[in-house]
């Protein structure tokens, strides 16, 4: 770590973030990808230099990622390097530059050293060129790429008229941003707070059954796949106008009526869906930073209420989220729910998010316009992206491609915005008689025992030194008073916090480099154990005499202890 690094604590989000970064290496699923096309003479030594004045200016577009005790932490270096790599593309028609688009897009970042937002200039042709960014959602939000085009605008247009851009620093950086969200569960406000997410998270029952092709596996790989959302200028307006004349916003009409979606499906009234929210503060606007927050939206659809009424639950829910939301979910979840592990056990599997369109700036002498990335990765099984364009909800729904076809994602949006149409056809019929889906397609849920222990009893003790190690690892990190070979991490008390530190020490104690992920596929000491020396005999390493070794130290006292290590370095000497 250099000593020249700004360093402070990462949030719960980038927390959660980093850790399913390391349980599933390489994934794109936290990337943020956007581009614009910029037809005409563009000056590309301006284009440059306007970025590297952007990473100047803002910290969050210099911070890196580590680890320091075993706390997730963020460093800012003083300067950054920023490459605008140009690449000819010249002929290429739309299908080649959006598979081009999305494979940039795919490509990982190192957390640790970085940088997490990267940049690419494509020429299309001599009057055509594609500005391509991809930036890693730790650092950056949705909201940040209007920020980011908006002041390279600025700088472009002071290059052009022969003026100096000032680059001086933002007043405001997304550190100040991580240090109040960190206070922001002090006082009788941040209580009143978790009080009120504590009240709205107990007895949430499972996520609704979803109509899946597969079965959901041990470990999320989330990749993805995405489908375009285009609601007709009609449905539109249809969705407008109800909203207005019951008083509640169009986002709060499409919530209510994916919740009826989602609660059919699942044969349920208790439905959750989560949104993602610009947690904006005064004078934050033009930060750039991960300055998001997720909401968990839980309705009841009891007594079969009318559109109507449902529209006056949702605006309830809705209300009350923000206006508890400058505690975040997942530290109110840490607090209310401490034994649930986020990654391997979601608060929903449906998101609905509705962004502000992403609004490209005029640029001297050029002719800007989006560009539609395609990110092929997901964090959950299904999440709605949408936005209003031209008068008209346009979007994407991206989908796990572990347990969704795009056919079926294909058939669950028809699905939906049938029943869209109901909804706003009428609001005072209730649910009961809104068209519904006729069939749930391809519908799978995992049945008891196939993410079992393989018959073995679960009181089974461990067997060998391997397994014995690490049951005693295991005791001392979760505090229990025994473990079988065939116990289960995660429902013993693990989590994906937990989980890093569990194998931290075992690549200390057994000196095998097991990666985080195996703890997520092998979740028992048996299946563990077997994982280890299979690696070992690749590399060569007795781990067997290595756990003895181990073993003989754990049942020393301190003392002991000393003397065989001080024993060791004069054997060694």
């Amino acid at each position: 770590m250099a000593a020249d690094h700004y360093v402070f604590p990462a949030t719960h989000t980038q927390r959660q973030m980093w850790f399913a970064e390391r349980i599933t290496p390489n994934t794109s699923a936290f990337h943020l990808p956007f581009a614009v096309r910029l037809v005409g003479p563009a000056d590309e030594a301006a284009l440059t230099a306007g970025l590297r004045a952007a990473v100047r200016r803002h910290e969050a577009l210099r911070t890196t990622f580590d680890e320091v005790d075993g706390e997730v932490v963020q460093l800012v270096a003083p300067s950054g390097t920023v490459d605008v790599p140009v690449h000819d593309l010249t002929g290429a028609d739309e299908a080649a530059l959006a598979d081009r688009l999305s494979e940039d897009a795919a490509r990982p970042f190192d957390l640790r050293n970085g940088p997490l937002v990267r940049f690419a200039l494509l020429r299309l042709g001599p009057q055509e060129r594609v500005l391509a960014v991809t930036a890693h959602h730790l650092v950056f939000d949705s909201w940040s790429a209007g920020v980011l085009l908006h002041e390279l605008a600025g700088f472009y247009a002071a290059d052009a008229a022969g003026r100096e851009a000032l680059a001086a620093g933002a007043d405001l950086q997304l550190a100040d941003y991580t240090i109040a969200s960190h206070e922001a569960l002090d006082g009788e406000a941040g209580e009143r707070s978790l009080g009120y997410w504590q009240d709205r998270l107990h007895g949430l029952p499972p996520a609704p059954a979803l109509p899946l092709d597969r079965p959901r596996p041990t470990v999320p790989s989330l990749t993805g796949g995405s489908v375009p959302v285009r609601l007709s200028p009609e449905l539109s307006q249809a969705v407008t106008g109800t909203a207005g004349r019951y008083g509640v916003t169009p986002f709060v009409v499409l919530l209510a009526s994916l919740q009826v979606l989602v609660g059919g499906y699942g044969n349920t009234e208790d439905v959750a869906i989560s949104t993602a929210v610009a947690d904006r503060p005064a004078g934050t606007e033009a930060v750039v930073g991960c300055l998001v927050n997720e909401l968990l939206l839980r309705t009841s659809l009891a007594d079969d209420p009318s559109v109507a009424e449902l529209l006056r639950r949702v605006r309830t829910v809705m209300l009350g989220a923000m206006d508890h939301q400058a505690v975040r979910l997942d530290e109110a979840v840490a607090r209310a729910l401490p034994g649930r592990d986020p990654y391997r056990a979601p608060l929903t599997e449906v998101a609905l998010v509705q962004n502000a369109s992403l609004k490209v700036p005029a640029l001297p002498g050029l002719t800007a316009s989006r560009v539609d990335v395609a990110r092929r990765a997901a964090q959950l099984p299904l999440s709605f992206q949408l936005w209003e364009e031209d008068g008209r909800f346009v979007g994407t729904v991206e989908f796990s491609a572990d347990v969704l076809d795009a056919a079926t994602v294909s058939g669950l949006l028809e699905d939906w915005l049938a029943l869209l149409a109901s909804v706003v056809a009428d609001p005072t019929l209730p649910l009961s008689r809104l068209t519904r889906p006729a069939a749930v397609l391809g519908a799978h849920l995992p049945g008891e025992g196939e993410r079992g222990t393989g018959g073995r009893p679960a009181s089974e003790p461990p067997v060998g030194p391997v397994e014995t190690t690490l049951a005693a690892l295991w005791q001392a990190l979760l505090g229990l008073d025994d473990v079988g070979r065939d116990q289960n991490f995660f429902e013993s008390g693990g989590n994906s916090i937990l989980a890093a530190r569990m194998i931290a020490q075992i690549r200390e104690v057994l000196q095998v480099e097991v990666e985080l992920r195996t703890l997520f596929e092998a979740v028992t000491v048996a299946d563990l154990a077997a994982e280890i020396r299979r690696q070992a005999r690749e590399t060569g390493t007795d781990v067997d005499l290595i756990a003895e070794t181990a073993m003989r130290l754990l049942l020393m006292d301190e003392d002991e202890v000393r003397a065989e290590l001080a024993a060791r370095e004069a054997n060694r000497a």
